[in-house]
């Protein structure tokens, strides 16, 4: 790897186009760059339209179905129109959507969970720095591998590749086309490995036979104040025939299209030399934000390895476990915190960010720490900072204020909610919506 990042250097400087950037000359600008971006105060708004296709035709000639109504369509096509809002202050981000057209069809919800079914992304304004951020620059190798144009810009591409698996390299890695003349990053190709729950694509191409190809692309023509923003996504999950990649085998199963569209910016604040520039439109600046994450890194996350089933299908297994499901939620995007009860009247509050998405058929991870005192897990629920009620065998209730329980982390046993007689035990706890 050395060697070779030498001989790029040493043909940029001996040969070709002398006005061509070295690398590290590429990553000493591009590390400013992310210094920038990391302290940059953002606040903007914008149209985020995506299309999503998905061809289920091997899932279903690959599964077993009861009957042929139990089939699910062979394909699949959706369409969502959110009004997208994204606001990062300090160390605080906060990703909200309204949807405006699902389908086709005219709606308004706001605090609209991503509804795409096959991938999650949150953070991808701030995709450079998990690439050439300086805090990350000892965990990669870079190399000029080739050039390339987006929209008619000449670019030269830099590989980012992790130097060796770490538990701590959790962050992705790719190509990045970088224009010869301003240094400007334009698109990111990121690498299918480092995709979240990559193994299910893994799991699915066996199943079919076949070899994996994920492709996600980020691109950022739109700037702002230095600031270049998302303009398009492309997300594809495709697979090939064992034997090679030519296109005669290649069965792509889904395609995402994700568009930014009629940028509105109410904040671009960057720090530069001492001295903040700022853009801001006539509108008031949005106050009172807060993040469930500190920052940074983008997140390209597969949402689920289940396949498609009918109606009566029995399943597939969706937890690996000795003991029982006792329950499953819904979190919603308004949802900050998850609230667990135990029925010996203990209960805990925990961020939902420090639940990872996993794999179908994982062990999960410790959600509570129980011991006899404590009791066996009841259930959980999903809240921000509404009241919980709590009722018993015996008929007993209590109203409990939420925002009076300290957050605490996942493996640990709680605190007392409501004082028990030997006999009583908790049996339900519910959540208290304002009307």
């Amino acid at each position: 790897m050395l060697s070779v990042m030498m001989l790029a250097l040493l043909v940029g400087v001996q040969g070709g186009d002398p006005a061509q950037p070295g690398l590290d000359a590429i990553l000493e600008r591009e590390a400013e760059y992310c210094q920038r971006l990391e302290s940059a105060a953002l606040d903007f708004v914008c149209l985020e339209d995506i299309t999503e296709k998905i061809d289920q035709s091997k899932d279903i000639a690959t599964l077993r179905w009861q009957s042929a109504r139990d089939r699910p369509p062979t394909s699949v096509k959706r369409t969502f129109l959110y009004d997208f809002q994204f606001v990062r202050k300090g160390l605080d981000i906060e990703e909200t959507r309204t949807l405006l057209k699902k389908n086709g069809k005219e709606t308004v919800v706001r605090g609209a969970a991503l509804e795409t079914g096959n991938f999650v992304y949150k953070n991808a304004v701030l995709a450079p720095i998990g690439i050439f951020g300086a805090r990350w620059r000892e965990a990669f190798s870079y190399r000029i591998s080739g050039e390339g144009k987006v929209g008619g810009r000449s670019c030269l591409i830099v590989e980012a590749v992790p130097k060796g698996p770490s538990p701590e390299i959790d962050f992705l890695s790719g190509r990045s086309f970088i224009d010869k003349t301003t240094l400007e990053i334009l698109k990111i190709e990121w690498s299918q490995q480092r995709i979240g729950n990559y193994e299910a694509f893994e799991k699915r191409a066996k199943r079919y036979g076949m070899k994996p190809k994920i492709t996600v692309t980020s691109e950022f023509e739109v700037e702002k104040n230095g600031i270049r923003f998302p303009s398009r996504h492309l997300i594809e999950e495709a697979y090939f025939g064992v034997g090679g990649m030519s296109n005669s085998g290649r069965f792509v199963r889904s395609r995402t299209t994700v568009i930014y569209r009629e940028f509105r910016f109410f904040t671009v604040s960057v720090e530069r030399t001492g001295a903040n520039q700022s853009v801001s439109s006539s509108s008031p600046t949005r106050a009172g934000c807060t993040g469930s994450r500190p920052w940074m890194c983008p997140t390209w996350a597969f949402r689920a390895a289940a396949s498609p089933w009918g109606r009566t299908a029995s399943g597939v297994r969706g937890i690996r476990l000795k003991p029982k499901v006792i329950g499953m939620i819904v979190v919603g995007p308004d949802e900050k915190f998850i609230f667990t009860a135990t029925d010996r009247g203990y209960g805990k509050k925990t961020a939902s960010d420090m639940y990872p998405i996993k794999h179908r058929g994982g062990q999960g991870v410790l959600n509570l720490r129980l011991t006899p005192k404590i009791g066996h897990a009841l259930g959980m629920v999903g809240i921000n900072e509404e009241d919980l009620l709590v009722i018993t065998v015996e008929g007993k209730v209590i109203g409990i204020p939420t925002t009076q329980v300290r957050s605490s982390g996942r493996a640990t046993p709680g605190v007392r909610i409501i004082n028990l007689d030997d006999k009583d035990r908790v049996c339900s706890i519910a959540k208290v919506r304002e009307s």
